[in-house]
């Protein structure tokens, strides 16, 4: 019986948009989680929204019965991280435990910092 499991992908700097867009239109699930990150452009600060793990993505399919091999030749991937020649499957724990702290778009939500009645 095969299973749906998670597998790190590696896509080209910049790609990732592009590299989103060709797997599903190919039928793959993804899962990019992205973080607002505060940037100084010149002399002022620039909020952006980036991917968590820079150059990172995951992709989720069954091992034995999807056409994964097609993925390391899809536009904006550099290849599926393999072992063996082999990908090999995340922890199921680890991309479920990412996917409860982001929201419906893969953005990461902040930590409760404080609680009411915290001193500021």
């Amino acid at each position: 019986m095969s299973t749906k499991n998670w597998f790190l992908l590696q896509y080209k700097p910049n790609s990732h948009r592009l590299a989103l867009r060709h797997l599903h239109r190919q039928g793959f699930e993804t899962f990019l989680p992205m973080l607002d990150a505060t940037q100084r452009c010149s002399t002022r600060f620039v909020q952006q929204t980036c991917p968590l793990f820079p150059g990172y993505m995951f992709v989720s399919f069954e091992l034995d019965t999807a056409p994964w091999r097609k993925i390391n030749s899809t536009v904006g991937v550099t290849r599926l991280v393999s072992f063996n020649g082999r990908p090999k499957a995340l922890p199921t724990g680890l991309i479920a435990g990412l996917m409860v702290r982001c929201d419906t778009q893969g953005k990461v939500l902040p930590d409760d910092q404080f609680a009411p009645g915290d001193e500021v």
